[in-house]
C-alpha cells in the first residue's frame, strides 16, 4: 500500500531553523571531540538533567531498553528501597 500523494509528510522546517546552526555547531564540535561516550557533554548533560529532576544524581544509557533493564534489575531495587527509605533525622524517635 502506498501513501496518499495529496497529504504531505510533516515538514519540521520552520521549527528547526531557529535551531539550526547552534544544533550544527554543537554535533560538529561532539564530532571533532570523538568523545561520543561519557565526555564532558555526556557529563553536562546527567549533571542539569538530575538539576532538572531535584536528584543528586542521574545516568545516561544507551536506550529505553537500557533503561528498563536497569529499573527491573535486583541491584536496582535495593537502591530504590534504599532510597525511599525516610531521613534519619525525619524518623520519629521511638519511646
Amino acid at each position: 500500500m502506498t501513501a496518499s500523494a495529496g497529504v504531505p509528510f510533516l515538514d519540521l522546517s520552520r521549527s528547526h531553523a531557529p535551531i539550526k546552526a547552534a544544533f550544527l555547531e554543537k554535533v560538529s564540535a561532539l564530532v571533532d571531540s570523538n568523545a561520543f561516550i561519557n565526555g564532558p557533554d555526556v557529563a553536562a548533560f546527567e549533571n542539569s538533567f538530575a538539576a532538572y529532576c531535584g536528584t543528586a544524581d542521574s545516568v545516561g544509557l544507551a536506550s529505553g531498553l537500557d533503561a528498563l533493564r536497569l529499573a527491573l534489575s535486583p541491584s536496582s531495587s535495593r537502591v530504590a528501597r534504599w532510597s525511599s527509605r525516610p531521613s534519619r533525622s525525619s524518623r520519629r524517635s521511638r519511646p
